[in-house]
């Protein structure tokens, strides 16, 4: 009988050790997308960005210098921001391809939209930019199925809110939308998230279009305006940029979800796997040229 026992107790404490390491296991193991709720994720983003724009020094903006790494090695705080904001695009293209089925794919496709209108929102430009890149992505606009599909599912209020975020964030006419919205927060002394591709691409052509030193050697007053007029602009956003939220423990795992992403694929292995999810029709290789 004490042998029965001791057997029994040892099956026990074998089970109870798998469960463990089982449970162990799945603690370890990185946050799902469609397990978070999407507010917990937008404000992920929104933890994310603000400490790496608060990061940004006036040393690294002047002369362009943002690409330059420091004696360490280290990228600047702008090249992390940029390198984050595409993994982000390439995170959101893959949830969206790696969906199983047609009617998963519509879910990824609401999910991501509902995220960047949450970022919206939260005046997070450069997470709401990131996804719509995302989702205006030649491999995701491509599938035309999943598209029609959300459509009809939702009688076009998610492409409406698409159409609606492509409009505050149109880059034509020098992204007159967005820097109206930007500029209200500046004003109202609100939080707010630049998007930091529009800063780079300012402070990039006034670096290039302008020239250190007029003639006879005088210094070039107006280029030292210009630069010094968006470097105040961004240190004023950054005094605002203070987002009074404690995380909750959801928020963490979805921070640790993008503190963990890590999508190395090419542009050409992106459209393979679209390809591979929906296969170009005759049709669609006719009209689109790449199907």
């Amino acid at each position: 009988i004490h042998t029965n026992h001791a057997t029994h107790l040892l099956k026990l404490s074998s089970h109870l050790d798998t469960l463990s390491e089982s449970k162990s296991s799945k603690a370890r193991s990185p946050p799902s997308f469609f397990d978070l709720k999407l507010r917990d994720v937008a404000l992920a983003l929104v933890h994310i960005h603000s400490r790496m724009f608060n990061r940004i020094t006036r040393e690294e903006l002047l002369g362009c210098s943002w690409g330059v790494t420091s004696p360490r090695g280290s990228p600047t705080h702008t090249k992390r921001m940029a390198d984050h904001f595409n993994q982000v695009v390439w995170w959101a293209v893959t949830e969206i391809l790696s969906a199983g089925t047609l009617m998963h794919r519509v879910e990824a496709l609401k999910r991501i939209i509902l995220l960047a209108q949450s970022c919206q929102e939260l005046k997070n430009y450069h997470g709401m930019m990131a996804l719509l890149n995302a989702l205006l992505h030649s491999s995701i606009r491509r599938l035309k199925r999943t598209w029609k599909a959300l459509g009809s599912a939702s009688r076009n209020k998610y492409v409406e809110m698409l159409e609606k975020m492509e409009e505050a964030m149109d880059f034509t006419n020098n992204f007159y939308q967005y820097r109206k919205a930007l500029q209200e927060c500046v004003e109202e002394g609100k939080a707010a998230i630049p998007f930091i591709g529009v800063y780079t691409k300012d402070l990039t052509f006034i670096q290039d279009g302008n020239r250190d030193f007029m003639e006879e050697g005088v210094i070039n007053f107006k280029k030292i305006y210009l630069f010094g007029n968006i470097i105040s602009q961004i240190q004023h956003l950054q005094d605002y940029c203070q987002y009074p939220v404690t995380p909750s423990k959801k928020t963490i795992a979805a921070i640790k979800m993008f503190s963990d992403m890590h999508v190395d694929m090419s542009d050409e292995e992106i459209f393979k796997l679209s390809r591979e999810v929906e296969p170009p029709t005759p049709a669609s290789v006719r009209q689109d040229g790449v199907g």
